[in-house]
């Protein structure tokens, strides 16, 4: 099988959460070569929203399933700083692990879930979210993905974005997992990447100058 016929299966299965099947197929064909370029543009199919901007773009993502009873941070200072003039903030999350609410489910409960075009808001407001389980699929599937040894090899060497940042904040309750994302591949690469604590005056890593 050609890796691109693979591939294409592959998406396919996971867009219609069939597990077993992705399993079976991962398995028979776990040594098929794949290359980082093939392997990226795989990822990038699952993102369906197309974001564009004249203004600064950033990113916000916060540490989900970190284990601690938090409000949700993140979100809060996404919208916070979407009020800033000419500046744009996109939001990726999901609902709750581990907190006290996750991002959708916050802003499921606020309404924003129910906007239907939300480009236009975030031309208008300069806020958008996005739910990680809609853009970025396959990362339900990740651990599933790496049965094939190629795949495993790159998903371990790379920070995947879903957008284009101009700067993007991510946050982590420990530092070691912050430092994991020092030396990586990056994918759509920020111009400037800060990891950030949990806790108050805990610690800031700058991802792209060390």
């Amino acid at each position: 099988m050609t890796t691109k016929k693979f591939l294409k299966i592959v998406y396919e299965n996971i867009l219609c959460d069939n597990t077993q099947y992705l399993i079976d197929i991962l398995s028979e064909y776990s040594d098929l070569k794949i290359e980082l370029s093939e392997c990226i543009n795989f990822l990038n199919r699952f993102n369906k929203a197309k974001i564009k901007s004249d203004n600064m773009v950033i990113g916000i993502t916060g540490s989900g399933g970190s284990g601690i009873k938090k409000p949700n941070i993140g979100t809060i200072a996404a919208l916070y700083l979407s009020c800033i003039p000419n500046i744009k903030v996109i939001k990726t999350g999901s609902s709750k692990k581990t907190g006290i609410i996750g991002s959708t489910d916050l802003l499921n409960y606020i309404g924003y879930t129910k906007i239907k075009k939300k480009d236009v808001f975030y031309d208008r407001y300069g806020f958008c979210y996005y739910d990680v389980n809609d853009i970025s699929k396959w990362k339900k599937y990740e651990n599933i993905l790496k049965i094939n040894v190629s795949l495993c090899k790159i998903l371990n060497i790379i920070a995947y974005n879903e957008f284009q940042y101009d700067i993007k904040f991510t946050g982590t309750v420990y530092r070691k997992y912050a430092e994991q994302f020092m030396g990586k591949y990056m994918v759509n690469e920020p111009k400037l990447w800060y990891i950030y604590g949990g806790f108050i005056n805990d610690y800031i890593i700058d991802v792209n100058g060390g």
